[in-house]
Formats: C-alpha cells, structure tokens, sequence
C-alpha cells in the first residue's frame, strides 16, 4: 500500500484537480471552505519551513568545515605554497559556499522538510477537501486508525518531486543574490 500512496495524484491528494473536474457549485464551496482552514497550512508550512532552513544551515555549515578541513590539508601537502589551491578550496578558505553545494544543501533540505511535513499535508488536503473531521487532532486519530499509517505518505513523490528541484534552485539564487548584493551574514 505504501508504493501505492507515495505514487497517489488522486484527487483527493490535489484539490485543484477535483475542482477543475467539478461544476462551478464547488467553486463556492471549495473557496470557503479552503478558506476556513487556513489554520491547517499553516500547521504544515511553517514546522516545513523550520526544518528546511535549519536542515539548509546545517548542511552549508558541514560543507563549509569539510572544504576549510580541505585546505588546511592541501595546505600541509604543498607545503604552504600560495596560489596552488582549487576555486572551490579559495572560496572554503574564505568562508563562502560554492553554487553547486548551495544547489545540493538546497535539495537535500527541501527534501527532508517535505518528508517530515507529509502527515500534516495529508490531514491538511483532507480537512480542505472533505467535512469528516472536525480538528487537525481527529483527523489524524482517524487516519491513522481508519487507513493505517502509510496513508500519511499520500502524494509524498509528487511532492518531493516538485520541493526537491525548487529548493536547490531556490536556495542556489538566495546564495547567490547574497554574494551579489554583498550580505556577509555569520560565517559558517
């Protein structure tokens, strides 16, 4: 069952999809009642915007201490002759991130946000689609118990699919945007 929801674009899964087949008597509703549970976004966007920054720093501060552990060793290597390191090793030395570790922090750390948030978007598009629950707490209880817990993994590769390449490219344009602009926040 779980190869089965992970691949799931229902429309249960997509609301947009069901409201594009429906007549426009659901516009109405769709509208209001998507409306009424703003609550339920937010309760996923904002736990899935934690984890992805703090992921994203994370893995750029353990990037920057291997490439600055790099260059200390080719340091040692060579001896210390100046101007025989890699752009990649420079750019370590001075503290900044390289634009493909900015693109691959980005993914990995979109990638683990949209994980860890896959049961709060489930109880979310089936409190905006549905009137069965009442709160974000019973939602959860019934699911769980009613379709087992791999129902929490609904739509979780269509999701992916779409966090991972836009937060790499995401992440890839904060960087550089930064370097352009010349904001030097902490050194990692």
């Amino acid at each position: 069952p779980l190869r089965k929801h992970l691949f799931d674009t229902s429309p249960s899964v997509y609301p947009l999809t069901s409201f594009v087949r429906t007549s426009t008597h659901a516009h109405m509703y769709t509208f209001t009642h998507t409306h009424s549970h703003t609550h339920t976004q937010i309760m996923r966007d904002v736990p899935y915007a934690m984890i992805t920054l703090v992921t994203y720093e994370v893995l750029q501060t353990f990037f920057a201490m291997r490439a600055r552990a790099r260059v200390k060793a080719e340091e040692e290597v060579l001896g210390g002759v100046h101007g025989a390191h890699s752009a990649g090793s420079v750019a370590a030395a001075n503290g900044k991130s390289t634009p493909i570790s900015d693109a691959i922090c980005g993914a990995t750390a979109g990638g683990v946000g949209t994980i860890f948030s896959a049961p709060m978007d489930v109880i979310k598009t089936r409190m905006m689609t549905t009137k069965q629950f009442m709160s974000v707490p019973e939602a959860a209880v019934r699911i769980l118990r009613e379709e087992g817990a791999s129902t929490f993994a609904v739509g979780l590769y269509p999701r992916l699919m779409h966090k991972i390449p836009a937060n790499a490219l995401f992440f890839l344009c904060y960087e550089s945007f930064r370097q352009m602009f010349g904001v030097d926040g902490d050194s990692r």
